[in-house]
């Protein structure tokens, strides 16, 4: 089972407890995708085997660089969790209906390399943790948004 909590504006004030309520009610769910939040760590779950964070990369260097890590989760709070992985937020808005990508392309996609692809105007490389656009040519930040 699969659960896609897609828009972050339907929690005003998102955080682990909000998210934690809605776990607590899928007691079978395998495939968490969720936007990022406070206290993310603290999430519990029994049988949850991958978690799908949506995340915005905008920045360059080291503050970029700083968005791209996990969170880290405890296998007492997670004892399932074989796969976390971050989500660029420009793909959720590129694709309009976020809720697909994950499903299109799921966690255990990718194993030790990483993979890209070219769409109509997104370059996408996914590795074991993160899956984001690319730059192509003619943009010019991390997020890839043309000058």
């Amino acid at each position: 089972m699969s659960l896609s909590l897609r828009q972050p504006n339907v929690f005003l004030n998102c955080g682990y407890r909000t998210i934690q309520q809605l776990l607590d009610l899928c007691p079978s769910l395998k495939h968490l995708v969720i936007v990022d939040c406070r206290d993310i760590e603290r999430l519990s779950h029994p049988t949850l085997e991958y978690l799908d964070i949506w995340r915005d990369f905008s920045g360059n260097g080291l503050d970029g660089m700083a968005r791209t890590r996990l969170p880290s989760f405890s296998k007492q709070h997670l004892p399932s969790l074989r796969k976390t992985r971050l989500l660029h937020g420009f793909l959720r808005d590129w694709l309009g209906d976020s809720k697909r990508l994950p499903m299109l392309v799921p966690p255990d996609f990718v194993g030790d390399k990483d993979v890209e692809w070219i769409y109509p105007g997104v370059h996408v490389m996914h590795s074991t943790t993160v899956m984001r656009r690319l730059p192509s040519l003619g943009s010019s930040n991390s997020d890839g948004e043309r000058k």
